[in-house]
């Protein structure tokens, strides 16, 4: 799994670190919010959490990701990550957030 720590003006810190999706999903979890307290130890105003899969968004769940042996079937991800880290979190299907990301920087760059 990828993490960085953005701002408006780009990106601050990237870290990368296995998933270890074979421990489970609230191990999986922690690990994320562990990683994210050590590459913001002052703490995050929001944290945007993007995955390969189904997503009620309404909930803040998974519904079915695909390559995650246990599928993170109707995991409140939002709930859980929010208690962890103290801050907003938002859920989007991995694509989009890539969109979103791509769009972002274009016209930051002044392409669009």
């Amino acid at each position: 799994m990828a993490l960085a720590s953005v701002d408006l003006g780009g990106i601050l810190v990237e870290r990368q670190i296995p998933t270890e999706s074979h421990r489970g999903q609230q191990a999986v979890l922690a690990r994320i919010a562990a990683l994210v307290k050590k590459m913001a130890p002052e703490g995050v105003q929001a944290f945007g959490f993007g995955v390969p899969g189904l997503l009620n968004l309404k909930d803040g769940a998974t519904l079915f990701l695909t390559n995650f042996s246990t599928q993170w079937r109707n995991l409140a991800v939002v709930s859980i990550l929010e208690t962890a880290l103290a801050c907003a979190v938002y859920l989007l299907n991995d694509a989009c957030m890539a969109t979103l990301g791509g769009l972002a920087l274009a016209r930051r760059r002044g392409m669009i």
